[in-house]
């Protein structure tokens, strides 16, 4: 399925687009470049021209580090961090770690902000998605869950084999 683009023009269609979304329950993410597709942190900049299983071994390093420090600093909602990468990632996220990750959030005016903060000179984008008609639709592409779940719980995050790809 493809997504649909608007290029919106004025601030006006801007706000109108915002608002819309946010009475529709949409889930939006802003991305400061025109990337014209979703790519996660691990895959932009520098990153790009490592390979995957290096980008892995990065994102593995990147949670054991925390791990040994989150003990003595964090804070208790954080606690399960210690023992599910996935909240780990979650987390290292939020605080600029590259990963595989997507943040999304249920603000549009969320993605609007990172869609604009980094530079004035370069258009932004968000990417949204109504999150009742990907309860409709969505559920076709996770039709082979009970094929890939145990394989995802078993390597996602480590080099070789499983999903390499998370939207949260």
């Amino acid at each position: 399925m493809a997504w649909k683009t608007h290029t919106l023009a004025t601030e006006g269609e801007v706000f109108e687009l915002l608002i819309r979304w946010r009475g529709d329950k949409w889930y939006s993410r802003g991305q400061s470049k025109c990337y014209n597709c979703l790519i996660p942190s691990i895959d932009r900049d520098a990153m790009n021209g490592k390979f995957r299983p290096e980008k892995i071994n990065l994102e593995c390093r990147s949670i054991d580090i925390f791990r040994a420090s989150a003990r003595f600093f964090s804070h208790p909602g954080e606690i399960l961090a210690l023992t599910d990468d996935l909240i780990a990632l979650a987390i290292l996220r939020h605080h600029g770690a590259r990963t595989r990750l997507l943040d999304w959030s249920r603000s549009p005016f969320v993605a609007a902000y990172f869609a604009v903060c980094c530079d004035d000179d370069e258009d932004g984008e968000i990417w949204g998605f109504d999150e009742s008609e990907y309860m409709k639709k969505g559920v076709s592409q996770w039709s082979n869950t009970a094929e890939w779940k145990y394989e995802f719980e078993k390597a996602a995050f480590c080099p070789g084999n499983g999903l390499d790809f998370l939207c949260v």
